[in-house]
């Protein structure tokens, strides 16, 4: 979830409370009801030359760190959005920071590494946990930081790339345009690979309202993922709860000419959000979703005008301030008042946040744990962090390879005579499909997952297996540095007697592990099926 603004919000008073009313912090909440990335939005120099801040959450670099720290508090990582703006960069507009106004390409190339290499490296000596870094934001018709042609701004985005991979080089890069509804994501992918850039993640706005059907979203990313090899995923998506207003400024959705597909209603806002995170599941390579400001609620609940004139204006609190008006021409057309006063503007999205008014979450909340009720921390419970990909294997298609791998143990043999996901025909797993493991031979493989960067606590290692075999020896394994840790025994009881495989594992420190089926077929014919692969952190 996007939460630039809350650091901004809270300095004008509003508090943020649990689902009993009790204050607490609204980013342990995002952590207990299933977020595990935070979003932050970062410009250059968002302040005017008097240090005045142009609104949006005055979100520089040091709004950043605040609310990094916070994340990686409870648990979750950092996603690092590097607009290259002193203000909002989107198709509309990237404007390049005022000092970079008149650069050269070359000069902005060495003045863009740094400002990332800078960024990073103060996050990282804070301790703050960063997952992922976007090189620009909405990059459409690649524009971005006064740049216009496409080689520029790639030349741009490799050296912000370049930074990342320095100062933490187990991050993911992202790259990030809208509008899917308009078919350009194939072709900006391509553009992006024939000019070589080095990024990991392919991203998307996906907002109901503007940017067409699910079922496009998913074939548009389905098709970047599948013919360059890149994760995708939803950057930014939202939708509405209500259409009230609660800080006299307007909302920007819905309007007339809004495609509105579900209710505006606290269950609509949850069902929209459930829908894009089942999409981007069946999507190829699809790596998440994340919700744009679901926290950005008033400076002040029931405030006047004139209160939230001033708390805007102080804190940046509001979609835009007055005092932008020196870098964005928009503010210098709209932010006047009647009189010709100056006037700043509140937040236009606070009837798409998951907290009401007042700072107490919405049910809605809850989607993302796919729970009634949130998790405490101190409930012998699961999280629902799932750290396996493709578990199910339900797509049956050569991605499997990616997130699953095979090692073969028996000399002479290169390969088993089955490796791919089918049809199991049974009703017992979820879906339809598992993964079938055959050969005619005697042989000793295993099939594994590698997972990086798993934080330390307590794990549970869980799959369904079935299968058959004269003489065999199975396990459930663990190990880092090629060395098991953790094994469990397995059996192989017949053709649909599934049996479900389990165990509970310790991590003192992040590290890498992998994990999966260690399978010794002694005779011939020897065959199995795996299913439900599941990795969870768990805290008793």
């Amino acid at each position: 979830m996007d939460a630039s603004a809350v650091p901004s919000i809270e300095k004008g008073g509003a508090k943020y409370y649990d689902f009993d009313g009790n204050e607490q912090d609204v980013f342990k909440t995002l952590s207990l009801n299933g977020i595990n990335y935070i979003r932050v939005r970062v410009w250059n120099d968002p302040f005017d030359s008097d240090g005045n801040g142009y609104g949006g959450g005055n979100s520089d670099i040091n709004n950043a760190l605040a609310i990094g720290k916070r994340a990686t508090k409870y648990g979750m990582k950092l996603l690092v959005d590097f607009h290259y703006s002193d203000f909002w960069a989107d198709p509309m507009k990237q404007t390049a920071p005022k000092a970079w106004k008149d650069y050269t390409l070359t000069q902005k190339k060495e003045a863009l590494y740094k400002y990332t290499f800078d960024s990073l490296t103060l996050l990282k000596n804070n301790g703050v946990d960063v997952g992922m870094v976007q090189v620009g934001n909405e990059t459409n018709n690649f524009k971005m930081a006064g740049e216009t042609v496409a080689a520029n701004t790639i030349a741009l985005m490799a050296q912000g790339s370049k930074a990342v991979r320095e100062v933490y080089p187990k991050a993911l890069v992202a790259v990030h345009f809208t509008n899917p509804e308009k078919g350009r994501h194939p072709t900006n992918a391509k553009t992006l690979y024939d000019n070589g850039l080095d990024y990991d993640v392919f991203g998307t706005s996906y907002y109901p309202y503007w940017h067409g059907t699910l079922d496009n979203l998913k074939s548009t990313l389905s098709y970047v993922a599948s013919h360059y090899n890149k994760k995708v995923m939803v950057m930014e998506t939202s939708y509405a709860n209500t259409t009230v207003d609660t800080d006299l400024t307007g909302n920007t959705s819905p309007s007339g000419s809004d495609v509105t597909p579900y209710d505006i209603t606290v269950a609509g806002q949850a069902q929209h959000v459930k829908n894009v995170i089942d999409t981007m599941k069946d999507t190829t390579n699809g790596l998440g979703v994340c919700y744009w400001e679901g926290t950005w609620i008033t400076a002040k609940a029931g405030g006047t005008w004139n209160e939230y004139q001033r708390l805007w204006g102080a804190n940046g609190s509001g979609w835009a301030n007055h005092y932008a008006k020196e870098y964005d021409a928009d503010v210098k057309q709209y932010l006047i008042d009647g009189s010709g006063n100056p006037k700043h503007e509140g937040s236009k999205v606070d009837n798409e946040a998951f907290f009401d008014k007042n700072g107490k979450p919405y049910e809605s909340l809850k989607v993302f744990n796919h729970e009634e009720t949130p998790v405490d921390p101190g409930e012998e419970t699961e999280y629902l962090d799932e750290y396996i990909v493709k578990g199910g294997f339900e797509d049956a298609s050569e991605s499997i390879y990616q997130a699953w791998k095979m090692e073969i143990f028996t000399e002479g043999v290169e390969y088993i005579d089955t490796f791919w996901p089918k049809d199991t025909d049974k009703g017992h797993t979820e879906g339809s499909y598992g993964l079938n493991l055959y050969d005619p031979n005697p042989v000793h493989f295993r099939v594994h997952q590698e997972i990086k960067d798993i934080p330390a606590g307590k794990f549970k290692l869980s799959f369904d297996l079935m299968g058959e075999c004269a003489t065999y020896a199975a396990k459930l394994f663990v190990s880092v540095n090629g060395t098991d840790f953790a094994t469990k025994a397995a059996s192989l009881n017949g053709w649909n007697n599934w049996s479900t495989v389990e165990q509970t594992f310790e991590l003192e420190e992040k590290t890498t592990i992998k994990v999966g089926l260690d399978m010794d077929f002694q005779a011939a014919g020897g065959w199995c099926w795996m299913d439900k692969v599941s990795l969870v952190h768990v805290n008793n």
